[in-house]
């Protein structure tokens, strides 16, 4: 399976910023974060579906929620938002 990011999706990545860690320690962790959404994507699948959207799926990780779609022919799996969880929960 291959995960696929939207640029909103990097983008909100790209803004996580922390007041009590240094840069490069956040950068470090936007990485690490990366690469657990993709393994628990892969590692759940469809399990957890979207209440609000039809063939969407989400994913909870740190305080982070992760929406995603499959794709048609079921080889990839296409991030299309990153909320924190203190946002809009909608999805």
């Amino acid at each position: 399976m291959i995960v696929e990011w939207t640029v909103p999706a990097l983008k909100r990545i790209s803004q996580i910023k922390s007041k009590y860690f240094s840069s490069q320690e956040t950068d470090e962790y936007r990485i690490r974060l990366v690469e657990r959404i993709e393994k628990k994507i892969i590692q759940t699948g469809t399990v957890f579906s979207s209440r609000h959207f039809r063939n969407t799926f989400i994913i909870y990780i740190d305080q982070f929620i992760v929406s995603f779609r499959p794709s048609e022919d079921g080889t990839k799996y296409t991030i299309t938002a990153l909320k924190h969880a203190r946002q809009s929960k909608k999805f």
